[in-house]
Order: C-alpha cells, then sequence, then structure tokens
C-alpha cells in the first residue's frame, strides 16, 4: 500500500507526512485484523455502514494512543486526531477506491472531532499551545549580551544572525532551519548565494570577501537582498519580494542587518573558502562544519538565553508556564507587533512577510522598495520600548 499510496507524494514534507498516517493505519488495520486497502466495489448501504464503523473506531483508536506534543498519551489533538482519519480516505482515493462517495464518513467524523473538543473543554484541559510573547529590542539586547559558552554546537553569530533574520523576515523558524532531518534544497531554503549585498547609492553588488564584508560592517553604506525561503505561503502569494534591510547605523537600539554581515563574515574567515565554493551551503550551519543548523539545537539555545535575560531584567526567574509562551516564533511576533504599534497598514506588514492575502486588500495593493525601506527603518532604527504584545 505504502508505494500505491506514496507515488503522487512529490514534496518531503507531504512525504514524510502521509508516511506517518500511513504507519498509524497500518497498525491499526493489523490490530483489528483487516486489509490495509479496503475495496469499495460495493454501494450497498451495509457495506457503507462497515466503512462508517472501521473509520469510527480508527477515529477512536488513535484518541486512545496518539501522544500530544509533549509525549502525553491519549492527548493529542482532535484536529490532528480528524487529519489523520480524513488523510487515509484521500489516500484511498489516489488508488480509485472512493470510501466516503455519500460524505456520511466526513460529517461523522467532524462530529466526533467537535465532542472530543467539548469533552476537553468540560475538563477544562488546554489543548493547544499558550500564545506567544512578542520578542522585543531590550530582551533581544540582553540575550545578545549575555556570554556565551564557546562550547555550544553553534557560534554566537549564527544565534544572533538566525534571530535577526526570523525577526525582519516575520518567517516561521522552519524557514531556516532543519526539521525532521529534511535535506537541504538549494532552491527552496536559504543557502549562501541568496544574501547578497549592494551599495546603497550605486546599486552595485558587493562579492562577499572577507575584506568587503569588513569594508561593510566599517562603512555602513550597504543595504541586503535576502532571497525569501520557499514556505508553505508562497503558493498563495504572486511576485515574493526579497527581504531588504540597509545594514544599520552602530547607534541603532538593534542591528539585524550587521548581525547577518558578521556572520557571512565568519563563515569565510573560518572555512577559508571563497564565496564561490561556499555559494550552495545553508547560511545557518553547525559550528565548524558545513551541516544544516536544526532547529531544536537553536530553539534549545534560544529558550535557556531568553530565560536568563528575563531573570536578569526581572530579577527572578520566569515561571514554566511563562518559559511556554517564549519561542522561536516570539522573533516572528515581535516584527509584526513592533510594525502594529507604528500603525503601519496590515496589507503592507503582510506583503513585507510574504503572508497569505486577506480578501479585500493584500491583492489590490502596490508596494515598491522604498516602501519596503521606509517601513524597516521606522522599526529597526526607533528607540522605542516595545510591550509585549501577544496575538
Amino acid at each position: 500500500m505504502t508505494d500505491s499510496l506514496l507515488r503522487n507524494s512529490r514534496a518531503e514534507k507531504t512525504f514524510h507526512a502521509r508516511t506517518t498516517t500511513i504507519n498509524y493505519w497500518r497498525s491499526f488495520t493489523t490490530l483489528i485484523g483487516i486489509h490495509e486497502v479496503i475495496p469499495s466495489s460495493s454501494n450497498l448501504k451495509s457495506h457503507r455502514l462497515v466503512i462508517l464503523q472501521i473509520f469510527k473506531t480508527f477515529f477512536s483508536h488513535l484518541a486512545l494512543t496518539l501522544p500530544n506534543d509533549k509525549r502525553v498519551v491519549g492527548m493529542a489533538k482532535p484536529s490532528t486526531i480528524s487529519d489523520h482519519v480524513t488523510k487515509v480516505l484521500f489516500l484511498h482515493s489516489l488508488i480509485d477506491y472512493q470510501l466516503d462517495s455519500t460524505g456520511l464518513v466526513a460529517h461523522t467524523i467532524e462530529q466526533m472531532t467537535q465532542g472530543r473538543e467539548q469533552h476537553f473543554r468540560d475538563m477544562d484541559t488546554p489543548l493547544h499551545n499558550p500564545t506567544r510573547h512578542a520578542s522585543n529590542q531590550d530582551i533581544m539586547r540582553l540575550t545578545f549580551q549575555l556570554p556565551w559558552d564557546d562550547s555550544e554546537i553553534i557560534t554566537k553569530n549564527a544565534f544572533c544572525a538566525g534571530l535577526s533574520l526570523l525577526s525582519i523576515g516575520m518567517m516561521r523558524p522552519h524557514c531556516l532551519f532543519q526539521t525532521r532531518n529534511q535535506p537541504f534544497r538549494i532552491s527552496q531554503d536559504l543557502p549562501m548565494k541568496h544574501v547578497k549585498w549592494f551599495h546603497v547609492r550605486s546599486y552595485t553588488e558587493i562579492k562577499p570577501t572577507p575584506t568587503s564584508m569588513r569594508q561593510i560592517l566599517r562603512e555602513r553604506n550597504v543595504f541586503v537582498a535576502i532571497k525569501r525561503p520557499f514556505t508553505k505561503n508562497s503558493r498563495h502569494v504572486k511576485n515574493v519580494t526579497d527581504i531588504i534591510a540597509r545594514i544599520e547605523k552602530r547607534s541603532a537600539n538593534w542591528s539585524p542587518v550587521a548581525h547577518i554581515a558578521m556572520l557571512v563574515l565568519e563563515i569565510l574567515v573560518s572555512t577559508n573558502l571563497s564565496f564561490e565554493n561556499l555559494s550552495n551551503d545553508p547560511l545557518f550551519t553547525l559550528k565548524n562544519s558545513r551541516k544544516w543548523l536544526p532547529y531544536r539545537a537553536i530553539h534549545r539555545i534560544y529558550k535557556a538565553r531568553t530565560r536568563s535575560a528575563l531573570t536578569a531584567r526581572d530579577n527572578k526567574a520566569p515561571s514554566k508556564s511563562e518559559m511556554l509562551r517564549w519561542t522561536l516564533y516570539s522573533q516572528k511576533i515581535f516584527y509584526k507587533a513592533a510594525l502594529d504599534a507604528k500603525e503601519v497598514p496590515p496589507e503592507i506588514t503582510r506583503q513585507l512577510g510574504a503572508w497569505a492575502p486577506v480578501a479585500c486588500d493584500t491583492p489590490y495593493s502596490r508596494m515598491n522598495e522604498a516602501q519596503i525601506n521606509n517601513a524597516r527603518t521606522r522599526i529597526v532604527n526607533s528607540n522605542d520600548k516595545f510591550l509585549e504584545i501577544t496575538w
């Protein structure tokens, strides 16, 4: 079944998700003693009722056996369970087995999902992650200034540049870092060659070398253009603009572009390789290696350093529940909150982040690089102390 059902899965993430579902389904069918491919040759009412009962039982089986993200068995989100059930129906349709032509199974699973949601609400059990705090310049400055442990698997420049790019690009962490041991894809992820430097006045591109990068950091007269990595929203956003930002003045309260420049300089110096030889390598890698940086590695460091920064700010350690609201998503939310605080129109914010369009505004809005740079400059060079705004 695996080969026949997965032959249409071209994307790595889609293949992984479907394989996970099939493994759950195979375990279930083995347990109750049925074949993993259910024939749909009959339209008899009795046949439809048997299929309905099988999928109701599959839903109940997953509800009792699936863990949540904290590995607590039986506490998986109802939406996660129903997604696996409907995915099995869809995978059967890929091999021309229509198991739910009347929609009866889908309707029943929807009712079971709502019932399970209500059950958890009645128990006052939180199923969803708490809203994230938006990071802010004070917290980032404290986080960056803390002493760095040289035994870490990444360098301080990689850490600071990663957080900075997540913020100014308003991106999810999986857009920059490796997840689920996926291979690095030059066309869809962020290789070195997708980070380009230009003179502010002449727009002349600057070839990255140790000498040129040191000059960039000294003179501060360039802007960076970064090709945005492919995301799940990319198929909904036409003409996705690059991430464009001018390098900050030395007096700036926060210097994200300068951190990115320092990372590029560090890579060129530490590898002793030309930019051409590094052009297809990931921008974010493990220390002393060109292996792509895993999301979990930088997230662990982020949590530890944020805890230290909050302790230094508040003179007491944050609680466990408080720390749940600080993740790498806090960096993405920071820039959104900052733009909102500056009353930047929401359609501009969505275009800056290359988010999926919202009806009636983004498809009809127009923007140029001057507007992008102006919006970024207003935030990057601002001395305001932004509140910890949450979604």
